[in-house]
């Protein structure tokens, strides 16, 4: 297991892919099993910043935008979340019309919390490009955590040489 986790770390590849998804659904999973627990429905409010903070961790471990991507993440899926969520109160919780709302929500905060990681990507990998945006939007009204995000990082991490001169830089734990 040492050796997978070196590798990761060295070559993004598909082992980066692993792990992302891994992390990604270890926080997204147990996030709405309490949501449906103690709020008594899914809005995504738990599920998705502690998906944030398992991407964040993995993303760690290549360049260096731990704390920004988790909390920034988090703040901005709030915010978009409470602005975007006013019309689920009228849907019934079993309609079709409620699943199609929550995942043009979802969309819409997708897009905004796109917007910061597009920023604080685009040095680190200026090949991200703006489109990260509409990247991210789409993961999140799909119900993927993680998923399309993480094909396109794994490609821009292994296809990219980040320039790490005059950069602080700390990997999070040695193997």
């Amino acid at each position: 297991m040492v050796s997978f986790f070196k590798a990761e770390r060295e070559s993004a590849g598909w082992r980066f892919l692993l792990v992302w998804l891994v992390a990604s659904f270890a926080g997204f999973l147990p996030g709405i099993a309490l949501e449906q627990l103690y709020l008594g429905g899914i809005n995504f409010s738990i599920g998705v910043p502690l998906a944030f903070f398992g991407q964040g961790w993995v993303l760690n471990r290549h360049i260096s935008l731990y704390l920004p991507w988790t909390i920034g993440s988090s703040i901005i899926w709030w915010v978009a979340l409470a602005l975007t969520s006013g019309t689920m109160s009228m849907l019934p919780m079993d309609s079709i019309a409620m699943w199609i709302q929550l995942s043009t929500n979802a969309a819409m905060a997708g897009a905004a919390v796109g917007v910061l990681q597009w920023w604080l990507l685009r040095e680190w990998l200026p090949n991200i490009g703006v489109w990260w945006i509409a990247v991210s939007a789409v993961n999140w009204a799909l119900f993927l955590p993680g998923v399309i995000t993480g094909f396109v990082l794994m490609w821009a991490l292994d296809y990219v040489v980040v320039p790490m001169e005059d950069r602080h830089y700390e990997l999070s734990g040695e193997y």
